[in-house]
């Protein structure tokens, strides 16, 4: 009796999961989630929308503007640059009439670097004797020879010239002299000279110089003129503020 119950109870059950199995059979499933079967439709899954990704920015590397180089004006056009130079030297004179003597001399130079021009008075002098036929006469007694205190002031106008060699620089000018006598011949009168000299600045503010040229003047007497025409040399040390 109790076989026959399971029997019957086993059919009973049976039915139902065979009749699930067959619909399951008839119905095929979609080959992928994305494309459904013949007969189903399925929604599609939908992608999400692109994100717009901006693209990221290379760091451009800064540009610094170039300093400017500071001109310096002043000096090449607005203002003048004076400087002054005292110097003392040896003046050797070679006169015409009287023959190689020498004497000292001190000197003041007021030049411009921008126009390269400079300004030049000096002072020379010495005691001398006077040799030539003109001053005989003027002598204090007959049997002496003359004698002389010689003064030469000198004025000139130059214009510097850079050589190209190292703190060397060209002086080439001229100008008026103011020639006094005195003693036997007592005189001043007005001569003049043109000039050519050599500067060289050989530590700090020190230097020599050499010049040369020629120079001419008189010691004016009654009827006669003394002639003090002559060639010269001067070396100078000296000194630049």
């Amino acid at each position: 009796m109790k076989s026959l119950l399971d029997v019957r109870l086993c059919k009973f059950f049976a039915l139902p999961a065979c009749g699930a199995m067959l619909i399951a059979l008839l119905i095929p499933l979609p080959s992928s989630a994305d494309e459904p079967g013949p007969g189903l439709v399925y929604p599609r899954r939908k992608s999400p929308p692109p994100v717009a990704v901006a693209p990221a920015e290379i760091p451009r590397p800064a540009v610094v503007p170039p300093r400017a180089q500071r001109v310096d004006t002043i000096h090449e056009e607005t203002e003048c640059e004076w400087g002054m130079r005292i110097a003392g030297g040896v003046p050797v004179w070679f006169f015409d009439k009287e023959g190689n003597t020498s004497g000292a001399g001190a000197y003041l130079d007021v030049f411009n670097t921008q126009q390269r021009l400079n300004f030049r008075v000096g002072v020379e002098g010495r005691h001398m004797y006077l040799g030539q036929d003109a001053a005989q006469s003027a002598a204090e007694f007959t049997d002496k020879t003359p004698r002389i205190t010689y003064i030469r002031i000198p004025f000139s106008v130059e214009y510097i010239i850079p050589t190209g060699l190292e703190a060397t620089d060209l002086f080439i000018g001229g100008g008026p002299d103011i020639v006094h006598t005195a003693n036997d011949i007592s005189s001043t009168s007005v001569g003049g000279h043109l000039s050519a000299r050599i500067n060289y600045a050989f530590y700090g503010n020190w230097g020599v110089a050499l010049e040369g040229g020629y120079m001419w003047g008189d010691a004016n007497r009654p009827g006669k003129d003394v002639n003090l025409d002559g060639a010269y040399i001067t070396p100078t040390l000296n000194y630049t503020f």
